[in-house]
């Protein structure tokens, strides 16, 4: 049997290919990510037999000394732990370390008000320029629309390609995985998902898919190539659409914020299975917990069919862009 010295070794050698082929490259990232932490408190890629009680409660002690929130701690123990617990089963260690996770403060989760979806689809209008053969207004404008429509992760929509859109059947295609800007991406249920969009929406797309329609995505972004994280869409979003919109701009208020905004109107006019099944979520206490906001009371709306008909539509004036582009 083989021995391996350090934690990062046995990652590399065997606990990646035997427990991560076909899982997101996200997930190998996030272990890495702790592995580096690691590294850098001891000074040294830390031996497998000292992945005990005494040294993980010395990184944890470490991680919190350099301002690292509780969750972002726990995520770090998380991976540690999946570790541990693989190294004991392939006899590489005797026994897995015994560090609880730290307790963590949760806020309610809080959503956009619709007239606050109003204000960031006024602010769109203003945004001046071409990304591409695209103008940057018609591009967030119905960026938007859809993340409010049908919820989806950020991350997977930006592999939508214009093929993915039925404008006639109002119809959006999230595939279970696709490819954006050389990055291998995929739903995290691992399922694909069919979703109805608005009238409102479609008339708006249907004058987005008029420039380029030859073009492969619905939403080129050629900013973040190689890059799973979106920075420079989120920093555009928060600079040319949240701040224009004079709305908070903090962690909690980027694309996630939508979702959580679908998910709590859905819920308020359709019942949580009906959010739930939106946003793809495995048990109705996920959708509960981290995407209804408590705080938006009850329309007085009959259940609508489809889901997307289940949210107030926004006002906002399109006189300006109708001119540019119609």
């Amino acid at each position: 049997m083989i021995r391996f010295t350090t934690v990062r070794d046995l990652y590399r050698q065997l606990y990646k290919p035997q427990r991560l082929p076909g899982r997101s490259p996200r997930t190998d990232e996030s272990h890495v990510g702790t592995l580096n932490q690691l590294t850098k408190c001891f000074k040294c890629d830390l031996p497998i037999n000292e992945l005990d009680d005494e040294h993980v409660a010395e990184f944890v002690e470490w991680l919190l000394d350099k301002g690292f929130s509780p969750a972002t701690v726990n995520k770090h123990l998380r991976n540690l732990r999946a570790l541990a617990k693989f190294a004991v089963r392939k006899k590489q260690l005797d026994e897995p370390f015994d560090i609880a996770d730290l307790p963590v403060d949760e806020d309610d989760p809080e959503c956009w008000s619709i007239d606050e979806v109003s204000r960031i689809l006024g602010a769109t209008l203003l945004v001046d320029g071409f990304y591409g053969t695209l103008p940057q207004s018609l591009f967030w404008e119905c960026l938007v629309l859809l993340l409010l429509d049908c919820g989806p992760r950020i991350g997977i929509f930006m592999a939508t390609r214009l093929a993915d859109v039925d404008l006639d059947k109002r119809l959006l295609r999230i595939r279970p995985k696709g490819q954006r800007g050389g990055v291998n991406v995929r739903q995290k249920q691992r399922r694909g998902q069919t979703l109805p969009f608005s009238q409102q929406t479609a008339d708006r797309l249907r004058v987005l898919m008029a420039f380029d329609p030859n073009r492969e995505m619905l939403f080129p972004w050629e900013f973040d190539r190689n890059s799973h994280c979106l920075q420079t869409l989120r920093r555009h979003y928060t600079k040319k659409i949240l701040r224009v919109a004079g709305l908070a701009t903090d962690g909690d208020c980027k694309f996630h914020k939508l979702r959580r905004t679908t998910g709590t109107y859905v819920t308020l006019a359709m019942g949580i299975e009906a959010a739930q099944r939106l946003l793809g979520h495995s048990s109705k206490r996920v959708t509960a917990q981290s995407y209804i906001d408590p705080s938006k009371t009850h329309p007085d709306v009959a259940p609508p069919t489809p889901a997307c008909d289940a949210i107030p539509r926004p006002q906002y004036a399109v006189d300006r862009q109708m001119v540019l582009f119609s």
